[in-house]
């Protein structure tokens, strides 16, 4: 699965799309949203006042943030 995901980031490098970082860095980036938000989501639906975006509006947020390009 990496694989895949590296392969895609490759392409979108070569394409522009993406800032030029190595694909393990970006694999990384990726990855390490999703198993925070797996982590302590249900943490945090414990705490009353905790109003949160869904969880595709944080990941695509964070993730284009990190590495399109300026």
């Amino acid at each position: 699965m990496l694989g895949g995901i590296g392969q895609w980031l490759t392409e979108k490098i070569a394409a522009s799309r993406v800032r030029e970082l190595p694909p393990v860095l970006l694999s990384q980036q990726m990855t390490s949203l999703i198993t925070f938000h797996f982590v302590l989501r249900p943490a945090m639906n414990q705490v009353p006042q905790a109003e949160l975006p869904t969880m595709e509006e944080t990941f695509t947020q964070n993730f284009l943030r990190a590495v399109p390009l300026v």
